[in-house]
């Protein structure tokens, strides 16, 4: 069987991201007498901004000095932990596949995803939650990979060889069950 792997964040984007929020913000401070002179609508836009890009800075602070891992994959099951919520786990045995999306804009990558494809629709409580639209109903998990230390390719080859071992441990696992009848299976 395979170990355990952890995947942190990615601390150089990260700095990356931070300095260019602080930029901005030490640039809206900067520049702020001259705003308030405008329309509404910059003054309102830039506030916005402002806000969004202070709570960026907290967020990514959170991220920076963050020392457990944002993905874990194991035998049985991937637990993706978000800073700000709680953990999501993801066992292999409903799990049908994986692919990568990557958004972009006029040309240029903003984030790359490794989405999860379901076996069938997770229950929530008592009913089965289908919000999606037909082709994507059974896409109910996404792993953000661009703030994580490894490539979008090599953590879908890792998460694919992981699927592969899962599968064939369950049919080598449903093999050895004994059977109620007492009589062993004919080869």
């Amino acid at each position: 069987m395979m170990s355990e792997i952890h995947f942190y964040s990615n601390k150089f984007k990260i700095m990356i991201l931070l300095i260019l929020s602080f930029a901005f913000v030490y640039l809206f401070i900067h520049f702020y007498e001259k705003v308030i002179h405008k329309s509404l609508f910059i003054i309102m836009m830039s506030h916005i901004g402002f806000v969004i890009l202070s709570f960026g800075i907290l967020y990514f602070l959170l991220l920076l000095f963050r020392i457990k891992p944002l993905l874990t994959i194991n035998n049985t099951e991937i637990i993706i932990f978000h800073p700000l919520r709680k953990k999501m786990i993801i066992p292999f045995k409903d799990v049908a596949g994986f692919y990568i999306s990557t958004n972009s804009h006029k040309g240029i990558k903003n984030s790359d995803q490794v989405n999860i494809i379901m076996k069938a629709t997770i229950p929530r409580g008592n009913k089965m939650i289908k919000t999606s639209p037909p082709p994507f109903e059974y896409l109910n998990y996404t792993i953000a990979a661009d703030l994580l230390n490894i490539k979008t390719k090599k953590l879908i080859t890792i998460l694919n060889s992981y699927l592969e071992t899962a599968i064939i441990y369950r049919k080598n696992e449903t093999h050895l069950l004994p059977h109620s009848s007492g009589i062993p299976p004919m080869a």
